[in-house]
């Protein structure tokens, strides 16, 4: 059973450059193409961008155990009412701020699952997730109760 985090804060953004359209290489960010050729006086100026660069996020993995609660009980600590059927986690209290809205991969018994952290676990220790039932569901029988993360 392992999880891992996408790290949202260090997303590289993606680069853009300027390139004039139809691409041509001789061409200037602002080159002017008549719509007519006959009418000089009526131009439109056309910019495409091209990216240079693909942002990937980065993954942090880690290992502790995940249990399941009931999002149902309140209001989370996200500010936010969750019903049991979402896929939401309550994340450990050392690693909980600043993570609200984040995605979470859990993967375990062959399956993996996304889930949003969308609450605190403050009985967790550090690497700990508290899954919705229907996150915990997905990986094994809520009779189970706990399942190591390793």
């Amino acid at each position: 059973m392992s999880w891992s985090a996408v790290d949202q804060s260090t997303l590289t953004p993606k680069l853009y450059s300027p390139t004039s359209a139809p691409p041509d290489p001789k061409a200037t960010p602002n080159s002017y193409t008549s719509v007519y050729e006959n009418a000089p006086t009526l131009i439109t100026t056309t910019k495409t961008y091209q990216a240079t660069q693909t942002a990937k996020p980065e993954l942090h993995h880690f290992s502790g155990r995940i249990t399941w609660y009931k999002p149902s009980v309140g209001v989370g600590a996200c500010g936010t009412a969750n019903s049991d059927q979402d896929h939401v986690i309550a994340l450990n209290s050392a690693q909980y701020p600043g993570q609200c809205g984040k995605k979470i991969k859990i993967e375990g018994n062959g399956k993996q699952i996304l889930a949003t952290v969308m609450d605190e676990c403050p009985t967790c220790g550090y690497g700990d997730l508290d899954l919705s039932p229907a996150v915990f569901k997905n990986i094994a029988g809520l009779e189970v109760g706990m399942l190591p993360v390793c």
